[in-house]
């Protein structure tokens, strides 16, 4: 009789052993418990994504009821971004004093309230305001809940886990797309009102991350929250000494703005991960979502406009799974790489195609015959970024930055990253405007191939390097 096995689907069940059999402890953790608390710290990033999604169906309403100029159709798609930008730099400190799950369950108010501005103050002013409030707790989340995942998760399910993110955020603006065909913003903003409610309902019964716990020296709790992520019948000594040991090596460790700059691993890591969101930002793709409804207008599709929007935001979708399955495989570097290269000719093919559609010479079918071709080289665009230039600067986010300081440099990425999202969010209506649409997606193409070099010659691969053999190779 073989008593030492367990069916591998049997993670956590220890009732079908033998009658004789010798009580055994089980070495295994449970992965339910991991995988609902990832999904609903995730759902973060569905809030996030109607914020970004939001704008694509709203622009042609507000154009059609309110008449706004360049300039405020530019604000309204980026104050969103600019608050993005303003919590960047507080929240480091935030999810250290207050904890993940706290941090994250108080944007839920303030978040509510931004969408009832949006819903309610019909006025270019209100959705300055409503736009900048949800852009800045929905970006709370983009930091708070990848830590607070990376916090409950084994090492063998943490790459799994990670993804559920931006997966979300992808789900978040296909929801946005959808509402869209209702054709009215007050439907459209309470609908995405009413979400961050269902999130605090699911979210609250979550633990706290044990990590943090540690850190506050709140050592019963933590061994609680561990028990619970890894179930009842597992072990969890082992790795209670292990986050303690970490925690304490950590604050050995300067972790100021000087050790930031003295550190030549540190300062590589931190230059490196800021020129990723330049690449990722630079691409253009902000413009694409954010004005997609537009875009398919300007280009006379023959397909509805916003269903085309439907379509990019299933084609992220999809794409933004294939990348999880095989960026383990196939490596960073070269699919960032193949992502920056493929938008580059991408946004050539839509600068070519508006410079047909903007000769006021040609017959109005000539360009709307042509129309189902925007659909194809933005759909190609979309691809090409959710498989590398999406995920992967985040992710490598928290490989290439140092443990001490990876809180102060994580901050200052992302700021930078949301910084420029609102620079190129803002400047896009008034350089297709004042340069042509044709000129503007040109000079996107040429930022996606600089960017294609940095990537080349100063990015270093990832890929089945523990985090320490990254930090000794950018030490060098």
């Amino acid at each position: 009789m073989e008593q030492d096995q367990i069916p591998d689907d049997e993670d956590d069940n220890v009732e079908n052993r033998e009658p004789n059999s010798p009580p055994r402890e089980d070495t295994r953790s449970r992965k339910l418990p991991q995988n609902l608390a990832a999904l609903s710290a995730a759902m973060g990033g569905f809030l996030l994504g109607t914020v970004l999604g939001w704008s694509a169906p709203a622009v042609p309403i507000l154009e059609r009821e309110l008449d706004p100029t360049r300039t405020q159709i530019g604000l309204i798609g980026s104050l969103a971004t600019l608050g993005g930008a303003f919590v960047m730099l507080p929240m480091a400190f935030l999810l250290d004093k207050f904890g993940r799950k706290i941090v994250m369950l108080g944007l839920i108010i303030p978040f509510i309230a931004g969408w009832f501005v949006l819903a309610f103050i019909r006025a270019i002013p209100g959705y300055y305001v409503g736009r900048f409030i949800t852009g800045l707790c929905g970006a709370g989340y983009s930091v708070a809940a990848p830590i607070y995942t990376s916090e409950i998760a084994e090492k063998d399910i943490r790459g799994r886990l990670g993804v559920f993110f931006q997966l979300m955020i992808v789900l978040g603006i296909l929801f946005a797309y959808v509402i869209g065909y209702t054709d009215d913003i007050l439907i459209m903003s309470l609908s995405c009102g009413l979400l961050p409610i269902v999130f605090g309902i699911i979210f609250f019964f979550m633990p706290e991350s044990p990590l943090f716990l540690l850190m506050k020296e709140y050592s019963e709790q933590a061994k609680l929250s561990l028990q619970w992520f890894r179930g009842k019948q597992y072990d969890i000594s082992e790795e209670m000494t292990d986050i303690k040991k970490f925690i304490d090596e950590s604050k050995k460790k300067d972790s100021s703005i000087k050790e930031l700059w003295n550190s030549k691993a540190a300062r590589k890591g931190l230059l490196i991960s800021i020129g990723l969101m330049f690449c990722q930002q630079l691409s253009g793709i902000n413009v694409i979502i954010f004005y997609s409804v537009s875009i398919f207008k300007l280009a006379g599709s023959k397909i509805a406009p916003l269903l085309s929007a439907i379509i990019l935001a299933l084609i992220q979708v999809v794409s933004t799974v294939v990348s999880a399955a095989i960026v383990d495989r196939v490596g960073r570097k070269i699919l960032l790489i193949i992502s920056h290269a493929v938008m580059g000719l991408c946004l050539i093919g839509l600068g070519i195609f508006f410079t047909f559609v903007s000769d006021s010479k040609k017959e109005e079918r000539d360009s709307k015959s042509l129309g189902f071709l925007a659909l194809i080289a933005v759909g190609i665009y979309i691809c090409a970024f959710s498989l590398g230039s999406g995920p992967l600067p985040w992710a490598m986010l928290g490989e290439l930055l140092a443990p001490e300081v990876k809180g102060i440099a994580g901050s200052i990425s992302a700021f930078i990253n949301w910084i420029l999202a609102f620079i190129v969010s803002l400047t896009f209506p008034l350089m297709a405007a004042h340069l042509g649409a044709n000129i503007t997606f040109w000079i996107y193409a040429t930022l996606c191939f600089l960017g294609t070099v940095f990537i080349v010659f100063f990015v270093i691969e990832t890929k089945g390097k523990t985090l320490d053999d990254i930090q000794k190779e950018l030490e060098g």
